[in-house]
């Protein structure tokens, strides 16, 4: 490894540095082998034990900066100084360490798919940590509240925070419960969004697809709130009393059969995976199923659904729900959104030729198909992670079962993590999870983490057999990259072009000189703005050099994202065909990076 260093400069340099949904700081270790990871995290490991003062927060902000998230990752989540270096030296060694997530392959484009869960996971006082720790869960949940008070002059919030009192009977009222789980989910999604996950699509179980909805775009927060609110009202109102339900680890046909031999009344409500059934029916009739099924040595468990969902009573419910909708709804059917949103209802992607009324009665009166809106997410729109938007994890094992059997390929190639547990500390299991989805996922939005770093040196390591122009003076300055390019027609760029690869970094100090470069032809001229060819000017340095993607708006303020790109081509030594890409921090330095890159006639190549 070698001790060459580069200096990152930060105009904020009082800010924090990145930091991960905890409060820990990630240190992103990558290579595009898997075996030069143990190298790099070896070489930053050698320099933070050699810099004790240096805080990781600014480690992490200058890895992020400048050096590009590559295929082969691991992320170290860094606490302090000597768990910083205890995690890199595992990571060197090849151990496990607590505070190393690290990819099982190459990072590759993802498309996430966020899965929200129907009623069963609830309790009082699920969203207490989350509302506490996070800023985003916080402020959807505070909309969510508004709006539903707006609305119906009543809001789940206090049952989402636990702060109902100990014999408050909204506490197992589904009035109070579904809205409830609504507002839930949607303040998990906006914390995942604010971590750096990007949705590709959406898919919702039962009453999770309202979230589904909501968050693909498919409805607005005031019909969202709208149908969850309403229908729960209805169903309070009009269902018969002593029913339930409870899920079962057998097969169809199993159920089936035992259904067809009980003489009480129940259905087969939910179709989860192969064998995660759910059925519903008299509350007496579905416990003795679920204690016959116990003592078969199978599970089975009660969940408390105070009506029949999914089942054919809930048909008598239509005229009723359609009424009491009323004016309330803003839009008659569904949007377009931004992205599908695959509901278990029907199996498939709603659309906009489904009315809002009909769509949301069918989704409490159908059995729900999970199980087919799993393989047409994974099959049909290519979802190839999965994220669970819930306190604790509900449907992880259903998923798993089904994408099992998706192709050969099966659960390995798309994999299925929750947000949290109900056992948690803090928001650490998310943050966990989150680190996850950073290491698999080529598109995971970095800048999410990282705000304006601070000024440190930490070791690059040189490519083999690069070599780096001279500098003068201080180490300050815009980044110049060495680059070279082949005519090899098997290693084409695109639209024919021929490929480059990088050999070498290096910064240019402070230069008095005028600004002169190396043409491609060898001679010298003047470096001046006015004077850059039009078509030598790139509107933004190419993604693989400078690191993680950024906004736009990110660019435009960022001094290491500066707009012009100026090449010079010059013949060095015997290699033709090696130019100088400069990103220079001001037009005035451009002058003097130039000078600094030596003509063929000056000494060495």
């Amino acid at each position: 490894m070698s001790d060459h260093a580069g200096t990152i400069t930060d105009a904020a340099a009082a800010t924090s540095g990145p930091r991960l949904p905890d409060g820990r700081v990630p240190i992103l270790i990558s290579s595009d082998t898997a075996e030069l990871v143990v190298e790099e995290a070896a070489a930053i490991r050698d320099w933070v034990r050699a810099h004790p003062d240096v805080d990781p927060a600014r480690v992490g902000a200058h890895l992020l900066r400048t050096r590009p998230a590559r295929r082969h990752r691991a992320l170290v989540i860094a606490v302090d100084h000597s768990r910083l270096v205890d995690a890199l030296d595992a990571l060197a060694a090849g151990r496990v360490h607590p505070d190393v997530v690290r990819g099982a392959g190459a990072a590759a484009p993802r498309r996430i798919a966020y899965t929200y869960p129907g009623q069963g996971s609830q309790r009082p006082g699920m969203g207490t940590s989350y509302y506490r720790l996070s800023e985003h869960y916080r402020r959807e949940v505070d909309t969510c509240h508004e709006q539903s008070m707006r609305l119906f002059g009543s809001s789940p919030r206090d049952y989402v925070l636990g702060e109902l009192d100990a014999d408050d009977p909204s506490a197992t009222d589904v009035r109070t419960i579904q809205p409830a789980l609504f507002m839930q989910m949607a303040g998990l999604t906006a914390m995942w969004d604010a971590a750096g996950a990007t949705p590709a699509l959406t898919v919702g179980h039962s009453q999770g697809e309202i979230a589904a909805a909501y968050r693909s775009g498919a409805m607005t927060l005031s019909d969202a709130l709208t149908i969850v609110t309403i229908r729960a009202r209805l169903v309070h109102e009009l269902s018969p009393r002593g029913h339930t339900m409870a899920v079962v680890g057998i097969d169809v046909d199993e159920c089936e059969d035992m259904l067809a031999r009980n003489s009480g009344w129940a259905q087969l409500s939910v179709v989860n995976s192969a064998h995660i059934l759910c059925i519903s029916g008299k509350r007496e009739a579905v416990l003795g199923m679920v204690d016959t099924l116990s003592a078969q040595g199978k599970f089975a468990k009660e969940i408390r659904v105070e009506y029949p969902a999914h089942t054919s009573i809930v048909s008598e419910y239509q005229p009723a729900f359609l009424d009491a909708l009323g004016t309330y709804l803003e839009n008659e059917s569904m949007l377009a959104g931004t992205m599908p949103c695959i509901g278990a209802t029907l199996g498939g992607a709603v659309d906009e030729t489904m009315s809002l009324g009909d769509y949301w009665f069918w989704n409490l009166r159908n059995r729900v198909r999970f199980d087919k809106a799993m393989t047409d997410a994974a099959v049909g729109h290519r979802a190839d992670f999965f994220i669970e938007m819930s306190e604790h994890p509900t449907l992880l094992l259903a998923m798993g079962e089904t994408l099992s059997d998706v192709d050969e390929a099966g659960l390995a190639a798309r994999p299925v993590i929750g947000t949290s547990r109900r056992d948690a500390v803090g928001l650490e299991e998310f943050t966990r999870n989150v680190a996850a989805v950073a290491v698999t996922d080529s598109g995971f939005r970095w800048e999410a983490l990282q705000p304006a770093d601070t000024a440190i040196s930490t070791p690059n390591r040189r490519w083999a057999g690069s070599r780096t122009p001279s500098c003068v003076g201080s180490t300050c300055g815009p980044i110049v990259r060495r680059v070279a390019t082949t005519r090899s027609t098997a290693r084409a760029g695109p639209r024919g072009r021929p490929a480059m690869r990088c050999i070498g970094w290096s910064r240019r100090g402070d230069c008095a000189s005028a600004g002169v470069c190396c043409r491609r032809d060898g001679s010298r001229s003047s470096t001046r703005p006015d004077s850059v060819p039009t078509s030598r000017v790139r509107s933004r340095p190419p993604h693989s050099s400078r690191g993680p993607r950024q906004s736009s708006s990110a660019r435009a303020v960022s001094p290491w994202r500066p707009t012009p790109r100026f090449c010079w081509w010059g013949l060095r030594g015997r290699n033709p065909m090696v130019r100088w890409i400069i990103w220079p921090t001001s037009w005035s330095t451009v002058g003097g990076v130039a000078d600094s890159i030596r003509c063929p006639s000056s000494s060495g190549g």
